[in-house]
C-alpha cells in the first residue's frame, strides 16, 4: 500500500513538473499585460519575464489587473528630508533569491502589490519526486541485476 501512495505521489508530481515546464515555455511567448488569471477581483496570477536577459520566468501574484504586475524596482521615497506623507509609502523586498515583492500605498488609500517568484522552486520541489523514485528503480535494477535473477 505504501508503494503504491508513493508512486501515485510521484505520478502527480511528474505531471507539475510537466506542467511547471510547460508555464516555462509559455511565459517566453506570452505579454505580461494581455495574459493573465483573475483568481479573485484583486487577486491575479501571470507569467513575466524580469529584463530581456533574464534567466527563468516568474510566477507573479499581482491585485491590480488594469495596472499589471509590478514590476519596477522603487524601493523607497523621499523628499531628501526623510518620508514625505505626500508621497506613496514602499515596502520591498528582492529581487533576491528569484523571489520579488513590491506593495505601494499611496496617501489616498490606493494600493499595488507584486510577488514574484521564479519558476525554478517549483521545478525543483515537484522533480525531486520523481528523481527519488528514478534513483530507486536504477538502484534495484542494479541489484536484480548482481543477484542474477532479472
Amino acid at each position: 500500500m505504501a508503494l503504491r501512495l508513493f508512486n501515485l505521489g510521484v505520478l502527480i508530481f511528474a505531471a507539475l513538473f510537466t506542467a511547471t515546464v510547460l508555464l516555462t515555455l509559455a511565459a517566453l511567448r506570452l505579454d505580461a499585460k494581455d495574459h493573465y488569471l483573475s483568481l479573485a477581483r484583486a487577486f491575479h496570477v501571470d507569467l513575466l519575464r524580469f529584463g530581456a536577459g533574464a534567466a527563468m520566468p516568474r510566477l507573479a501574484f499581482f491585485n491590480d489587473a488594469e495596472y499589471g504586475p509590478y514590476r519596477g524596482s522603487i524601493i523607497a521615497l523621499s523628499d531628501g528630508d526623510g518620508p514625505d506623507p505626500s508621497l506613496p509609502k514602499v515596502t520591498a523586498f528582492g529581487d533576491s533569491f528569484g523571489i520579488y515583492y513590491r506593495h505601494i500605498e499611496w496617501p489616498t488609500g490606493a494600493v499595488i502589490w507584486t510577488l514574484a517568484v521564479s519558476l525554478w522552486y517549483p521545478l525543483l520541489l515537484f522533480g525531486a519526486g520523481p528523481g527519488v523514485w528514478l534513483v530507486r528503480r536504477w538502484r534495484l535494477r542494479g541489484s536484480c541485476d548482481r543477484s542474477g535473477t532479472a
